[in-house]
């Protein structure tokens, strides 16, 4: 499903069509000044970001908006040679992909995204504004919060039944643990992405924190995992 190296971490469906992306494992997370050398990405694509709210708000880049700033957690362009960065620490990360109309997204996807469906908002993008197919959309969540670590207390086991109860799981401590990433894959199956191009990695960021930053693991660490996607031409 994954390509797994001490670095990064790629999924096999996303090597296609001239798509850059990949997953930064502890060693090799950074975001500073010189991360075009960091992370050899060449000189002529430009790096956007947006400050993380855990908000479920997406935005969608153009030609027109490209120079502006935004408090968002979800990124969509139709741009070449524009990568799109997230950063997490057991958050999800998912990257999309619509292999017809090439289009490409990234989302930071933590409960309170997940809670308020961030994915459906990146999703209406694709198909409102680009007319995507969501048959054609390829969507990879990177490592982050597996079901095995997800424990949360009950206030959070109220706001996720409503709506998700077949992914919540209440415990005798009354604490619940909530399978955030099988909440967005049902999600995008419900907008019609289909089963096979949805991929979900199995590397839970708690579990594996020798390899991933944590903030449950860390010590509520500050450091983070970079997610990246772009076209080049």
């Amino acid at each position: 499903m994954n390509n797994v190296n001490l670095n990064t971490i790629k999924f096999d469906s996303l090597n296609r069509d001239n798509i850059v992306h990949f997953f930064s494992c502890k060693s090799f997370s950074y975001l500073n000044d010189n991360v075009y050398e960091y992370y050899n990405i060449p000189k002529n694509v430009r790096i956007l970001k947006v400050n993380q709210i855990h908000s479920n708000k997406v935005i969608n880049f153009t030609k027109e908006n490209i120079n502006e700033e935004y408090e968002a957690d979800g990124l969509v362009t139709k741009l070449d040679n524009v990568a799109l960065i997230t950063k997490t620490a057991d958050c999800q990360s998912i990257l999309l992909y619509d292999k017809d109309k090439k289009i490409i997204g990234n989302i930071h996807a933590g409960w309170k995204g997940t809670l308020n469906k961030i994915v459906d908002n990146a999703l209406d993008i694709f198909i409102k504004e680009y007319e995507s197919n969501p048959k054609d959309i390829i969507a990879c969540i990177n490592p982050s919060l597996l079901k095995c670590c997800s424990e949360f207390s009950i206030n959070e086991y109220e706001l996720f039944k409503k709506d998700f109860s077949d992914f919540v799981e209440l415990k005798e401590n009354n604490k619940c643990n909530i399978d955030l990433t099988n909440i967005n894959k049902y999600l995008m199956l419900l907008r019609g992405v289909k089963e096979e191009n949805i991929y979900i990695s199995k590397l839970c960021t708690s579990c594996n924190n020798n390899l991933f930053h944590s903030y449950r693991k860390d010590n509520h660490t500050k450091d983070r995992n970079i997610s990246i996607i772009y076209k080049k031409i």
